[in-house]
């Protein structure tokens, strides 16, 4: 599997003028907590938000997801967390099933924001995700210069597994400049999860789900993204 990121919508912080003062790649981050839900995209939402590119084609009916994580522990980049929604499609050069990334948003600080946008060539919000696990609920609030954008309610269940992958991400901006990288994770802990809903705010009001499918809650995950040569 891959990942595609598209460069949609306005960065929500200034980025400096280029990288060569942000910490190069590889990048990893450590102790993280990710929740993923898939679902089924509304076909008109995505024919509104995404870009149009040759490299990829969209398959139905439209799925995807997202994504949240925080780090429970300072990284890198020190305490952060982040955020993204891609849509399933399949690439053209491959034939392999890829993720296209619609938006993100990444914060609190303006370093983790950077590196996304100037590295990884993703346009992000610079914003933060409030990611709490009581008992057997999870909830989730972003927030976009203080404003709420996005709230998830799931509840966890007891079937859990130690998994890990690896799979090459792909992004590609509105130029159509093309980043390829790794991404390989590996978590002690994966477990299933019910989504109990999904309501979105703000910028993303728009955003819009036909259907839930899947959910699932990786605690102690640990990822590296290693931007492959050009």
């Amino acid at each position: 599997m891959c990942l595609l990121y598209t460069s949609l919508v306005n960065a929500g912080a200034p980025a400096p003028q280029d990288e060569s003062s942000l910490p190069k790649t590889p990048h990893t981050f450590n102790n993280i907590i990710n929740l993923s839900i898939g679902v089924e995209w509304d076909e008109a939402f995505i024919n509104k938000y995404i870009f149009k590119s040759n490299t990829y084609r969209l398959i139905k009916p439209i799925t995807g997801g997202i994504s949240i994580f925080k780090a429970k522990k300072h990284n890198d980049f020190a305490k952060f967390s982040g955020s993204y929604f891609w849509v399933d499609v399949m690439g053209l050069d491959s034939n392999n099933m890829e993720r296209l990334v619609v938006s993100g948003v990444y914060g609190p600080g303006d370093l983790i924001t950077d590196v996304m946008k100037l590295i990884y060539n993703l346009n992000v919000y610079n914003g933060s995700n409030k990611l709490t696990l009581i008992n057997d609920k999870a909830l989730v609030r972003t927030n976009i210069r203080k404003k709420n954008v996005l709230n998830i309610v799931l509840e966890k269940s007891n079937k859990c597994n130690e998994l890990s992958n690896k799979f090459k991400v792909f992004s590609i901006s509105s130029n159509n400049k093309i980043i390829k990288s790794t991404f390989e994770w590996n978590s002690k802990k994966v477990c299933e999860a019910n989504p109990k809903s999904v309501l979105f705010n703000g910028i993303f009001k728009g955003y819009k789900i036909k259907n839930l499918l899947w959910a699932n809650i990786a605690e102690d995950q640990n990822f590296t993204i290693t931007k492959n040569n050009e």
